[in-house]
């Protein structure tokens, strides 16, 4: 083909060359080799050349690329996401109820997950930056959040009640609290099981509320309303809330996780969750609403989760 070719057109001149390269190299196949970007080259040498290249590609995304956060930035954020809760923990006196007991066991389970993500995202960050694990003398300054996992993991192990039964009320710890609540309540278990939220099922052995036949949890299936408070809790209170603050701080713990549940399903559809997709958590959008309604009447500023 001349470099005149009308074949070519109105073209730009680029255009016009890439063709002619094709051209060429077809008509010369045994000898040259086409690479992705319409490059003719001698064929005995284009493997090196795509070698290169994807070295080449491979540094520019190393030097260029989104960079890992560094272990200190990752602490700072573990900080600031978990100081509300890891205080009211430090805080809480012995056999005092904590925003820990208040979970559902289908929260918890979710809380649990989500800070065990974070606190290995912490660790792996430290093994990439200083080439070892991190010590029990690293960890010291997350020494807060890691008392949190354990109580977290604790809750989720042995199954406290949920925001709606009574709230931890015995001496002890609420560890100890949430072990006598379920050993008086085992023996007024119906045989057949309890109903759990939809596509979440009480793990073996666990002793969560959901296996406790109390009128708050049998009347639950029936209705989204909430229930009536129990006995002895205070008039105009939501159900298993001591205080207004204890309500604060419940509503508080629902909303970030119902937003990190939100922005994970967004990460990994593409798309905003629907009133289907949050079926699983119906039960804790129900108790946030519960939540931020009482608050409201209260004079209380709320705002739905991002």
């Amino acid at each position: 083909m001349s470099r005149g070719s009308p074949t070519t057109g109105g073209s730009s001149p680029h255009v016009a060359m890439v063709v002619e390269w094709c051209v060429d190299g077809l008509c010369f196949s045994n000898d040259n080799a086409i690479l992705d970007d319409c490059t003719v080259v001698p064929s005995d040498s284009a493997p090196k050349l795509r070698q290169l290249r994807t070295e080449q590609e491979a540094r520019i995304r190393q030097l260029y690329g989104p960079q890992p956060l560094p272990p200190d930035a990752l602490a700072e954020h573990l900080e600031e996401l978990y100081k509300a809760d890891a205080d009211s923990l430090a805080e809480a006196a012995p056999g005092e109820p904590t925003v820990i007991d208040s979970l559902t066991d289908l929260t918890a389970r979710i809380f649990k997950k989500e800070m065990k993500q974070r606190i290995h995202d912490w660790e792996g960050a430290f093994r990439e930056r200083y080439g070892r694990e991190a010590t029990a003398q690293d960890k010291m300054r997350l020494r807060a959040i890691y008392e949190l996992y354990k109580a977290v993991k604790t809750r989720v192990t042995e199954g406290a009640v949920h925001p709606g039964t009574q709230p931890h009320h015995s001496s002890g710890t609420a560890t100890g609290g949430s072990h006598h609540h379920s050993t008086n309540s085992s023996a007024a278990r119906p045989s057949g099981g309890s109903a759990t939220p939809s596509g979440h099922s009480t793990r073996p052995g666990s002793t969560g509320s959901m296996a406790h036949p109390s009128p708050a949890t049998e009347s639950r299936p029936h209705s989204n309303h909430s229930s009536p408070p129990p006995h002895g809790a205070p008039s105009g209170l939501p159900s298993g809330v001591e205080s207004v603050a204890d309500a604060v701080a419940q509503k508080k713990t629902l909303k970030r996780l119902l937003h990190e549940f939100e922005e994970r399903f967004k990460a990994e559809q593409g798309r905003a969750p629907t009133k289907e997709d949050r079926r699983p958590l119906q039960r804790e959008y129900h108790r946030y609403g519960e939540l931020k309604a009482f608050l409201a009447a209260q004079g209380i500023a709320s705002s739905a989760p991002a």
